[in-house]
């Protein structure tokens, strides 16, 4: 699901969905310079003492709703005074992050004693059938039902080798072995289909497209870290992390597991029997290195400790078993990435593939990116939807 790329200046709405809040950017693409963002706003969705599924989703499409009507009502109105609004339905993408997608990468192989045409028809048989298959796969999870009812989000072939030379135009061309690695993000339908619903009631149009996070930070990454081609991706939501691996300027695994900044937040809750308030105000305070009451420092480190080990678990899956590379991009919201790269850093995980090495962690900021801030309209600074318009600026 895309959206064509426009040569003129183009005004774009960014919806970032998350686990644990709901954000959104107006955004001014110029065909030339850096995207200006105009306008951000972060809902977040009610506090859950204990996780649900159903119970989440209810509260994120009202929180998106809640975040669509300000932008309509709020937003719109400021930047109209400076940009002009088109008089056109204006171009909607939204960014999702687990658990609202699943992705999976593919190596499909085909060897025949003669040679065999590579057509796009060919191509798109290959992935009607992967998605067939990694449907069935779906079936046999965990959250089988919640991808019982699923929905083809992204579909991409990132390399196709014809006779062991890879080539990126393959149409046309005769081969006796292909070998074409692909990936596939789905979502729930139910997912899906509220989500495209809320914006169409908000903004009064069906141009809305959808693309996942892991895309989104491997295509940004890629680019403005040319020299990386092995590094490790871990985007921190508010009950959900994320880790990705890229090999050789390649996206081949993601892993998730249910804990995030959110997660720690609520440790903290049922540990000390204080308010979701206090919890959040005491992590602040460790932000800043000014926490200093005994029981909540104890309750920090159990709380950091259960984090730090379910991450270690994953990346263990992750690398199967290869080393990990060290390098590490963390996305998380702005004023904890600090206090996450500390954490992750200075803690020597996963020492039988990191070769006893430390992770050298790097922080995806708003200032790292290749973004403006419109300094007259004093948007918030937010990595996630940074980021995500770095992205958005790339396929104009």
């Amino acid at each position: 699901m895309w959206f064509k790329k426009e040569k003129q200046n183009t005004l774009t709405l960014i919806f970032d969905i998350g686990s644990a809040s709901v954000g959104a950017a107006l955004v001014y693409l110029a065909p030339n310079g850096k995207p200006s963002i105009l306008y951000t706003v972060r809902k977040l969705l009610p506090y859950q003492s204990e996780r649900d599924y159903r119970t989440l989703l209810k509260a994120m499409l009202e929180t998106l709703h809640n975040a669509a009507y300000e932008v309509v009502h709020q937003g719109m109105r400021t930047v109209a005074d400076h940009y002009p609004i088109p008089g056109r339905s204006i171009s909607i993408v939204c960014i999702l992050s687990s658990p609202w997608y699943v992705m999976t990468t593919r190596t499909l192989i085909l060897e025949e004693k003669k040679p065999f045409e590579i057509s796009p028809a060919f191509m798109e048989d290959l992935l009607k059938r992967s998605k067939a298959k990694f449907e069935k796969e779906l079936a046999s999870r965990d959250e089988a039902q919640q991808f019982a009812n699923s929905v083809l989000i992204e579909e991409r072939v990132v390399q196709t080798t014809l006779n062991g030379y890879p080539t990126n135009n393959p149409y046309g061309k005769k081969a006796k072995r292909a070998e074409i690695k692909l990936f596939l993000s789905m979502g729930s339908r139910d997912v899906i289909e509220g989500i495209t619903s809320t914006l169409s009631r908000n903004f009064h149009t069906d141009n809305i497209a959808l693309s996942s996070l892991a895309t989104v930070s491997f295509t940004v990454l890629r680019d403005i870290y040319p020299s990386e081609d092995n590094f490790v991706m871990a985007h921190i939501g508010g009950e959900v992390t994320e880790i990705a691996l890229v090999r050789e300027d390649m996206l081949v695994d993601l892993v998730t597991f249910p804990r995030g900044r959110m997660s720690i937040v609520r440790d903290l809750v049922n540990r000390l029997g204080i308010t979701h308030g206090e919890g959040e105000s005491l992590l602040m305070l460790s932000s800043k290195d000014k926490l200093n009451q005994k029981k909540a420092v104890e309750a920090l480190v159990a709380a950091k400790e259960a984090w730090l080990t379910d991450l270690e678990r994953e990346l263990h899956v992750l690398a199967g078993e290869s080393t990990l590379p060290r390098a590490l991009f963390l996305t998380t919201e702005e004023q904890s990435a600090q206090w996450f790269k500390e954490l992750v850093s200075k803690r020597r995980l996963c020492e039988n593939i990191l070769g006893g090495e430390l992770f050298h962690v790097i922080p995806i900021t708003t200032e790292s990116l290749p973004v403006v801030l419109e300094k007259k309209l004093s948007p918030r600074a937010d990595a996630f939807l940074s980021l995500e318009t770095a992205f958005i600026s790339r396929l104009s």
